[in-house]
């Protein structure tokens, strides 16, 4: 038998503070800083126990091979 813990988001050491309310957590997986190893698959997993009303979303953003901005579907 496992003992489950909770924790928010907000205490988790992955994210970092969001730009504005729209974005309240951001989960920096690369930067340019890390080279040729910024352009490798990035993955992270994450266990959801339970949702606010309304449920949450979130979105990839990345920058491209060019430095433009790219914005992923908003996935509900």
């Amino acid at each position: 038998m496992f003992a489950q813990t909770s924790s928010f988001i907000s205490d988790c050491d992955n994210f970092v503070d969001g730009p504005n309310e729209n974005w309240p957590y951001v989960l920096v997986a690369t930067t340019v800083a890390d080279s040729s190893e910024s352009q490798e698959s990035q993955t992270f997993s994450m266990n959801i126990s339970s949702l606010p009303d309304g449920g949450a979303n979130f979105r990839i953003y990345k920058t491209t091979a060019n430095g433009n901005d790219y914005f992923g579907n908003l996935y509900h």
